[in-house]
């Protein structure tokens, strides 16, 4: 059973090298290559893909995709407000940012005038 559990690990890790490879490889290819930059750009994204698929095969890769799988679920289940909720929720946030900038004036003017008749200033 360990020697199975070693195996697989190394299989692991022998896929993430050849990931981490192909990316090098790309990156490296994408200044090496003298060719039309939409055609470099081409190979990096083939080769950008193919890496991704490599390490999709990982146990971790595996667990990634279903991560995203299932925030993707989550997020079909959002119930998104209506025009007019944002709206209003819009317009209640700029009222209090307002009223607390007034608020906040207010209360900072008195202070200072508090301060400044302490201070025997102004």
């Amino acid at each position: 059973m360990r020697q199975a559990a070693n195996a697989s690990r190394t299989v692991d890790i022998l896929k993430w090298m050849l990931g981490s490879g192909i990316l090098i490889a790309v990156l490296a290819s994408f200044y090496v290559l003298d060719a039309a930059f939409p055609v470099r750009v081409a190979v990096l994204g083939v080769g950008f893909c193919a890496a991704l698929a490599v390490v999709a095969m990982t146990q971790k890769g595996k667990a990634i995709l279903v991560f995203f799988k299932e925030a993707r679920q989550e997020l079909r289940k959002i119930v998104w407000p209506s025009k007019q909720e944002t709206m209003s929720a819009t317009l209640m946030v700029g009222v209090m940012v307002v009223a607390m900038g007034l608020f906040l004036w207010l209360v900072d003017s008195v202070l200072l005038k508090i301060v400044a008749w302490l201070t025997g200033g102004l």
